[in-house]
């Protein structure tokens, strides 16, 4: 099936240096594809597996001055208000980064609203991969694995650790002008569209281009709250519920927990 599709499955060992921590696979997964192709592709799209694909996602083509194509997080999490000084978390992720303090600008979060310092999803990220930006996020993900400032930041600063280095690196090395950021229908969350205001809400699933499933398709619950027309219907309803769902979330919050165990034990071992 991979071949009749064109698609070109990849094993490769990657991340020996931060085993233990899961999200960075991503990030060397990313870069790894990112040096192989070079400048033989105009776009390089790095997709999380929980998205869906409805509509072809021609915004994530980089034309003209854009080099990177994406969007700011959902909810604020780690992310500062645009008016809050400037903490230890993203101090040192802007020192390693390089980033100029002054010159960052704002962005609003889809879901709570809030104004916030750009702070971007990692879930569907384009780019000029002869820019090399994968790559450099790479390096500075191996620098903060060393880094002893990180045994001070939270735990949900750590988890989400990869995506800001990513949004750091983004801010250092790409012009704002440069940067594209998508649409509405791009990386919609399933999980969150209750949350979002009437006049966000997509109610018609067809229309949405990239789907962001979470944990919503381990049931058929979220379907009520759309109008699903075929053959996508159909097509959704062949493929889910996800199987096992419950035991599929045990597992992952488990492997999660031991994840920042890991963290942790490795951080103390570096500081000895």
């Amino acid at each position: 099936a991979f071949s009749r599709l064109d698609v070109h499955f990849i094993y490769a060992d990657l991340n020996r240096k931060w085993a233990a921590y899961g999200f960075a696979n991503k990030t060397y997964a990313a870069a790894h594809v990112e040096a192989l192709v070079g400048s033989q592709l105009e776009t390089l799209c790095c997709i999380d597996s929980d998205m869906v694909c409805v509509q072809p996602p021609v915004s994530l083509v980089c034309q003209g001055q854009r080099a990177v194509t994406l969007r700011p997080v959902d909810l604020r999490m780690v992310g500062l208000l645009a008016d809050a000084p400037v903490d230890l978390f993203w101090k040192t992720l802007y020192e390693t980064c390089g980033v100029d303090e002054a010159k960052v600008w704002n962005v609003e979060t889809r879901v709570d609203r809030q104004r916030i310092r750009a702070y971007f999803q990692g879930g569907v990220v384009a780019l000029r991969p002869e820019r090399g930006i994968f790559r450099r996020t790479l390096d500075h993900l191996e620098r903060m694995a060393a880094d002893e400032r990180r045994q001070s930041f939270s735990r949900q600063q750590n988890v989400f650790l990869d995506q800001s280095l990513l949004t750091a690196t983004i801010l250092s090395e790409v012009r704002r002008e440069e940067i594209s950021i998508l649409e509405p229908h791009y990386s919609y969350p399933l999980d969150l569209h209750r949350r979002l205001g009437p006049e966000q809400r997509i109610s018609r699933l067809n229309d949405i281009a990239i789907i962001h499933s979470g944990e919503a398709f381990y049931n058929l619950q979220w379907l009520d709250q759309f109008t699903v027309d075929e053959p996508l219907k159909t097509w959704l309803l062949s493929r889910l519920p996800l199987p096992d769902s419950r035991w599929q979330l045990r597992i992952r919050n488990r492997v999660r927990r031991m994840g920042e165990k890991l963290m942790q034990r490795h951080s103390l071992c570096a500081m000895l």
